[in-house]
């Protein structure tokens, strides 16, 4: 006898597309016989995958994904574009798993008629016997857009770019390892990958081509006839960046565009602009048609819509998304309407409008930032909307999150670098960069994201939403608000004119933005405001210590500056501020760099007769050095940076103990 999912299954595989199985195990012998079955068809099992982005590129006829206790969203997209057309998706699940939040979303993307809930072990069992789909392995057909892709490929030479990408799914990896198996008139080639396991094609297609880790990029010597091949290129890390930047031969990048690869259209949008820079010329090419499965994958489709991923179409703000809009955009009225709730509290046809307008703003939103809006109580939306002629419009929205208060013996913890609660960046901050305890006892509204439907920009909307969350936060009583993000001069010029101070600026850009961090905070009452405006006044003068050091660009050091109008602590404030810093630093409580320009304040001023200190001039190299401790281990003669990181913290205790 036929079974109903035997019906479902053969459905979809008449259409070459995936099958997406709810298993409800019985827990009897046949249970045990299906985990058996699968482990025999080398079913991946996803949950079990650790880090799932190493079988990226990898096909898989059968994914597992126990969902009973763990359940990642990142996972989940991640590892569905490795699943072929006539494969199963099998989740594994129980009452309370199907109640989630962000798997009922997930759902109501996919639609019913395009999953199944097995609740009988047999069924599954009698598919499992009948198992016949086979992985890919026929000789390389290239497609149109393929072919396009590799007759420009033939032609690379030279000091050019060439970049592809695409959505998952597409054949970017095996179009360019049928491309490194041919005749090539490169001296040596090279291909960089996040792991081995994901250069497998490169290095099955040919011997002559060698594997670079990304994080020894940077320290390759390479000659102008040369070839660098970057897969998942989005993924590198800033000094593989500017390796990348800075090759002398002919490079290819290859990456993806969705987001759970937290970077691919932030790296398209803005590493494309410095690569033009850098080289001769810069080629882009995508694709575009499936090739693991077939068009109009019912999974495919859920993952985009649910989370935001279709990035190759017009941003649509009406709630019929993700339908192109092309009628013209209606007036904005008087006052626009707010909506302030939970995201599982809005419908699904509004999360996914304000999910796409989160993704297509914010680069680096993620499935599993989708998860943590729909999962977690402290996460809230606030929306913008414009209602009008029947018409339901995003004008704008903004993802709050609720942090703190932290209790003291946590406080205590995260001072030292010892702990990081999850969900609680700003009390972290405070407690651990500014040395603020007071701070992380408080309660926080953080915003995450803030973003305005390209259509409505520069027309004060983004300052109004800001307006309205102060308002509704002094009335909930909060202490302080918070935000985070990417520095550059635009964001400058809109966190400063809404009154918000600057209190912490980052060290270390952001792979996918290539921008230092900032912290900006706004008070919402006295009590904060005195802490607060503390801790700008400490940065404002710390800032003009690392401008001079190099650590960040003088223009932005000199526009957060100049938009100050904190008050100047006194010296002896300043001195205390150079002791509690130093401190912590001879402790292991606080990186070097936040230390350093603490130290070069002091030598510039001969806080505590300095200039007559024994280790003056080892003193004086690290507070004007790059702060990079590999150097001055050189210098000093030292095995490695971490001999002379801990020499380092010997002097600085030493010295603090004396003050």
């Amino acid at each position: 006898m036929v079974s109903d999912l035997y019906c479902f299954y053969q459905l979809h595989t008449a259409r070459n597309h995936r099958a997406v199985v709810f298993w409800y195990p019985e827990n009897t012998a046949e249970t045990n016989l299906i985990k058996q079955q699968l482990k025999q068809l080398n079913a991946l099992h996803g949950h079990q995958a650790g880090n799932f982005r190493n079988y990226l590129g990898s096909e898989q006829s059968i994914l597992f994904y126990d969902a009973r206790n763990n359940w990642s969203c990142n996972a989940l997209v991640g590892l569905t574009g490795t699943l072929v057309g006539q494969g199963v998706l099998l989740i594994c699940v129980d009452e309370q798993a199907m109640q989630r939040p962000s798997l009922q979303h997930w759902l109501s993307a996919l639609g019913d008629k395009n999953y199944y809930h097995c609740r009988q072990d047999q069924e599954l069992t009698h598919l499992l016997n009948s198992w016949s789909v086979a992985l890919h392995t026929a000789r390389f057909a290239a497609t149109t857009e393929q072919q396009q892709v590799l007759t420009s490929l033939a032609l690379l030479n030279g000091h050019q770019a060439f970049i592809l990408y695409a959505p998952r799914g597409r054949g970017k990896t095996v179009t360019l390892g049928h491309w490194v198996s041919k005749a090539h008139n490169f001296n040596r080639r090279f291909i960089c990958a996040p792991s081995k396991q994901q250069a497998a094609v490169y290095l099955k297609a040919t011997d002559n081509i060698t594997f670079i880790p990304p994080d020894q990029l940077a320290e390759q010597k390479f000659n102008p006839h040369d070839l660098l091949i970057i897969d998942e290129a989005a993924t590198l890390p800033i000094a593989a960046q500017n390796a990348a930047l800075c090759f002398p031969g002919s490079l290819v990048l290859a990456t993806t565009t969705e987001g759970y690869e937290y970077a691919g259209r932030g790296f398209i949008v803005r590493f494309v602009k410095e690569l033009q820079q850098a080289f001769s010329s810069v080629h882009t090419y995508e694709l575009q048609q499936p090739m693991r499965w077939a068009a109009n994958d019912p999974l495919e489709q859920a993952n985009s819509l649910a989370f935001g991923l279709y990035p190759n179409d017009a941003v649509s703000v009406s709630i019929t998304a993700p339908c192109k809009h092309t009628e013209p955009f209606p007036a904005i009225a008087a006052k626009p309407q707010y909506d302030h709730r939970h995201c599982r509290d809005y419908s699904p046809a509004e999360r996914f409008t304000i999910f796409r307008l989160l993704v297509e703003a914010h680069y680096q939103t993620s499935p599993n930032d989708i998860q943590r809006l729909l999962d977690e109580p402290s996460q809230q939306l606030v929306v913008q909307w414009q209602r009008s002629s029947g018409e339901h419009t995003v004008l704008s929205t903004v993802w709050l999150s609720i942090e703190g208060p932290l209790a003291p013996t946590l406080i205590a913890q995260v001072g030292k670098g010892q702990r990081r609660p999850a969900g609680n960046l700003l009390p972290q901050a405070y407690a651990y960069y500014g040395k603020e305890p007071a701070l992380a006892a408080m309660r926080h509204v953080r915003i995450v994201r803030i973003t305005v439907a390209p259509a409505y920009q520069s027309q004060g909307l983004g300052s109004a939403l800001l307006k309205h969350i102060y308002q509704w936060a002094q009335q909930q009583s909060y202490d302080a608000l918070g935000t985070s993000f990417g520095i550059n001069e635009e964001l400058l010029r809109f966190w400063q004119k809404n009154y918000w101070l600057p209190i912490r600026i980052g060290h270390k850009p952001d792979p996918a933005s290539r921008l230092p961090s900032a912290i900006y905070a706004r008070a919402l009452n006295q009590v904060s405001a005195k802490l607060l405006n503390k801790l700008s006044a400490f940065l404002i003068t710390e800032l003009k210590y690392r401008s001079l050091n190099g650590q960040i660009a003088a223009a932005i050091a000199t526009n957060i500056i100049a938009a100050s109008n904190q008050y100047e602590h006194s010296l002896t404030m300043l001195e205390q501020r150079w002791q509690l810093l130093g401190q912590a630093f001879a402790k292991g409580q606080l990186n070097f760099l936040d230390y350093q320009p603490w130290l070069a304040l002091a030598l510039d001023l001969n806080w505590s007769n300095l200039s007559a200190h024994p280790s003056l001039h080892l003193l004086q190299q690290a507070a004007h050095g790059p702060g990079n401790f590999t150097a001055l281990a050189k210098t000093m003669g030292m095995a490695g940076k971490k001999e002379a990181l801990q020499y380092f913290r010997n002097v600085c205790a030493e010295l603090h103990q004396a003050v």
